[in-house]
């Protein structure tokens, strides 16, 4: 190997939220790697979303050619949603790519990596692992070893319960479990980078997303429920998780060695939401759903147009104490699935709202993924087991009927055109895989929206945003430090399929030809440049990874704790 390359993954990273902290010196080492080293935005994927944005991280390939387009697969012939695990990715990755040439590497915590692969070093599985399992770690007999110099391994982050409840308290919480989480796992990192002395190490931190998600209005001052008490009160243990996170960094760094190349990398930014499009709600009154003519769905419907919906509930002030009180009542409890309480009572009153059970499938022409984002999908005969529509001319004119009314489409409380942006798979997917991508996506996000399927939790088609006060931004953030990079430059143009190929290039390795991404010579040295060329290879098969075998409880208790992070 020509060198070693250490990669921090800090999901949701985006300069908006930390670049006044680092010219104002109060993150050092971050603000010393922008003046020793490389920076700039890194673009994501389409949508900008973790699942996809970190297996093209990993495999250098947009995601027609990987596979993975969100966090679950809808099955085409039930329509029923399944959790994705690392068989679903498709293509080599970056470590099976470095152990294929001797090379030694440690991966921790990434989401889409339970099981764990057989990999020639340590990996350790991320939040997607099922809650219970110990089968996280490869290999096995090293989750021991780490728990007896560590603790219990900090494998989950906690549930933001404060969303519902309003409370400080929980708050507080919150903010000391991914402090907890991210303190813990940089001193596995250290530790397994001085035991096995790796090649490559690439950990993900996440917490930095979920504060992102559910804690934006309280960093973004131009938000419009921006709450200047709360963010004095909460402020400070905001900044102190990034104040560590640097801290931690520059640990990591320094026994890295001088001939490490040191990169943190984020998936996507994270910015200001607050009003909801539900993309169902309007399919449903454009006549692309239709529900099912039967007694309990007509009154289901009933019910829904009158106002009973999971986001009516959230807004009654009466719900948000008991759920308080019983936030309260798990942590101090300590259960093993925080959300089982929840979950239970959800699933009884699914029984009563609209749901996906009351589509009729034959007669829908159009639907969109259940997510937060806008993933739709046109119900194609002959792809989908139920579809409607035929390939060719007809789909064609339902597409680009959509891509009209959509560009069209208005908040009847201003009157203002939403101007979002239709995606075409075409557009933005290549690969064996297309069949799987959805046919648009839907992305109005500069103006506070965020368009998705949401399950009809609401009468409405738009709606203020329940709960999350931030999300996913396009573009990410890129620092990098080390012999072979540039000293105080910052880059553009930047894409994150780009830093696999990057790394392979760096490390000496050659680069598989079916790689979309492309080496960043803007942040490479030139006299590395000019020494070093830049190698290609053939692709090789590679066997797929061990699918994940869950339980039907194991699947919903991944999917729930996806929901309660709002990934979905």
């Amino acid at each position: 190997m020509r060198g070693k390359v250490y990669v921090i993954g800090l999901d949701g990273g985006t300069f908006d939220l930390l670049k006044p902290w680092m010219e104002a010196g109060r993150l050092p080492r971050l603000q010393a790697m922008t003046h020793n080293g490389v920076s700039g935005e890194l673009e994501s994927v389409v949508p900008p979303v973790t699942g996809p944005a970190w297996t093209s991280f990993i495999t250098g390939k947009n995601p027609g050619k990987h596979g993975v387009f969100e966090f679950k697969l809808m099955d085409r012939n039930t329509y029923q949603y399944h959790v994705i695990d690392p068989q679903s990715r498709r293509g080599q990755s970056l470590w099976d790519l470095i152990g294929r040439h001797g090379g030694r590497a440690v991966v921790l915590n990434l989401p889409i990596i339970y099981p764990p692969e057989k990999v020639n070093g340590v990996m350790v599985s991320g939040f997607l692992t099922p809650s219970g399992r110990r089968d996280f770690v490869y290999p096995p007999e090293m989750l021991d070893e780490i728990e007896q110099k560590f603790g219990p391994y900090a494998l989950y982050p906690p549930v933001p319960f404060f969303a519902a409840t309003e409370s400080d308290e929980n708050i507080e919480q919150f903010l000391q479990g991914i402090t907890h989480q991210l303190d813990y796992q940089f001193r596995v990192a250290q530790y397994l980078a001085e035991k096995v002395n790796p090649h490559f190490l690439m950990l993900h931190i996440h917490g930095g997303d979920l504060i992102g998600h559910w804690l934006w209005h309280l960093v973004d001052q131009a938000h419009p429920h921006y709450d200047p008490a709360a963010a004095e009160k909460h402020g400070a243990a905001i900044f102190e998780y990034f104040r560590r996170f640097d801290e931690a960094v520059g640990k990591l760094a320094d026994g890295a060695g001088e001939d490490t190349t040191f990169l943190i990398v984020s998936d996507h930014g994270n910015g200001t939401i607050h009003t909801a499009i539900d993309l169902n709600n309007w399919l449903l009154e454009q006549g692309y759903i239709a529900l099912k003519d039967t007694p309990a769905t007509r009154l289901k419907y009933r019910m829904w147009k009158m106002g009973f919906s999971l986001e009516a509930l959230l807004r009654k002030r009466w719900l948000r104490a008991g759920l308080g009180k019983l936030a309260k009542r798990i942590i101090k409890g300590g259960t093993e699935s925080p959300l089982d309480p929840m979950r239970k009572g959800a699933g009884r009153a699914a029984r009563l709202r609209l749901t996906y059970h009351d589509v009729d499938w034959p007669r829908t022409k159009a639907f969109c993924y259940a997510s937060v984002f806008g993933q739709m999908i046109i119900n194609v005969t002959g792809l989908w087991s139920q579809g409607c529509v035929s390939p060719g001319a007809e789909y064609r004119a339902i597409r680009d009927q959509l891509v009209r009314q959509l560009s069209q489409l208005r908040d009847p409380r201003t009157g203002q055109l939403v101007d979002g942006h239709t995606f075409l798979k075409d557009e933005v997917y290549r690969g064996s895989y297309m069949d799987d991508a959805p046919d648009m996506t839907f992305v109005p996000l500069h103006r506070g929206y965020l368009a998705g399927g949401y399950r009809f939790i609401s009468n409405k088609i738009f709606f203020p945003m329940p709960l999350m006060t931030g999300f996913h931004r396009m573009n990410g953030l890129m620092l990098g430090t080390g012999p072979a990079l540039r000293s105080g430059t910052t880059i553009t143009g930047a894409r994150i399929i780009d830093v696999c190929p990057t790394v392979l290039y760096l490390m000496g390795l050659p680069i598989p030809r079916d790689i979309d991404g492309e080496v960043l010579t803007d942040m490479v040295a030139e006299p590395f440049l000019k020494e070093n060329v830049i190698e290609f290879a053939e692709a090789v098969d590679t066997e797929q990874a061990t699918a994940a075998t869950l339980t039907a409880e194991e699947e919903a208790d991944i999917i729930g704790r996806l929901q309660s992070l709002g990934y979905l």
